[in-house]
């Protein structure tokens, strides 16, 4: 299983690479980046010694992810399980509660050991995590969060499952207030174009209105200069040239601070990105990996009000 797994963290890291356009030089990952993503071992049996599983009404929760931990934690749910993480902040209610391993690597014996009445995970790991759960027979749910209105959608639905209507309609009513100063804000604003920019080690795609960061952008007002129904394309960089975006705004997939620095090092040698006039303005952007993730947060009002700075202020 774990051979399975590692194969699958290396795909993730040359996910997209692979179809890069001819115009993005051929590269490879180094094969020490992506061992030292999957070998960052954890040893869960001395992290658990004195953790425990809480129950919600009777019923025994896990999240896999820091996103759905924080959403759990908005709804006061109690949980029995939380991923260990060196990215992103766990709730502090949570500190008591079993650590199951890295979001992408869980540790099934740890999983199985909760006896969990349902394990929920981000639909964007399926691929890799699919295997090992069917084969330990434990009970899981993909859910949708690359969207704002799909963090809400599953918060309704884990509000309406455990009781806690009560704590949605609070936070629906902070949405609601929040977009509805928001938009007053911008609405008069000029909108610009912008490209959104996907980081991995050693190579990058661009991220459409599928993505979260798209999400996040179209709902600033500001234009994704590449349309798609897919979450990410791969670089045309004829085509970049030709739309000419107002922004070029740069996010990170995993290991923020290795492609940050890719970034630099292909802005500063391909000479193609000196003929983009957002370039040329100095209004090329890094995104903070703690807000512009793959997955929705509600610290989302942070990325609108930075998005709302960068373009309108």
């Amino acid at each position: 299983m774990k051979n399975n797994i590692k194969k699958y963290i290396v795909l993730l890291l040359t996910l997209f690479i692979l179809s890069s356009c001819s115009s993005q030089k051929e590269v490879n990952i180094e094969k020490d980046i992506a061992d030292k993503a999957f070998n960052s071992t954890l040893d869960l049996k001395g992290i658990n010694k004195d953790k425990r599983a809480d129950e919600e009404q009777g019923k025994r929760i896990v999240m896999n992810s820091v996103a759905l931990a924080q959403l759990a934690d908005e709804l006061e749910l109690k949980l029995a399980g939380v991923p260990s993480t060196n990215s992103g902040k766990l709730p502090q209610n949570y500190n008591h509660v079993y650590r199951i391993g890295l979001p992408m690597n869980p540790d099934m014996e740890v999983l199985k050991s909760i006896n969990p009445t349902m394990v929920y995970i981000p639909d964007s790991l399926a691929d890799w995590l699919d295997e090992g759960l069917l084969k330990h027979n434990i009970p899981h749910k993909y859910v949708n969060l690359r969207s704002v209105d799909s963090l809400y959608n599953i918060t309704e639905e884990f509000a309406t499952q455990y009781n806690k209507k009560d704590k949605y309609e609070k936070l629906i009513d902070e949405k609601n207030k929040f977009f509805e100063d928001y938009n007053n804000r911008i609405s008069d604003k000029k909108k610009p174009k912008v490209l959104v920019l996907m980081g991995l080690p050693s190579s990058y795609v661009v991220a459409t209105e599928n993505s979260y960061v798209g999400n996040l952008v179209k709902l600033s007002g500001a234009e994704n200069i590449v349309k798609s129904d897919k979450e990410f394309e791969q670089v045309n960089m004829e085509y970049l040239l030709s739309q000419n975006p107002d922004y070029i705004l740069r996010a990170a997939h995993a290991l923020p601070d290795v492609v940050m620095k890719m970034f630099e090092d292909e802005f500063e040698n391909n000479k193609v990105w000196n003929q983009f006039s957002a370039k040329q303005n100095n209004k090329v952007i890094d995104l903070d990996y703690n807000i512009f993730g793959m997955t929705a947060q509600f610290n989302y009002t942070q990325g609108l009000i930075k998005l709302e700075e960068i373009f309108y202020k």
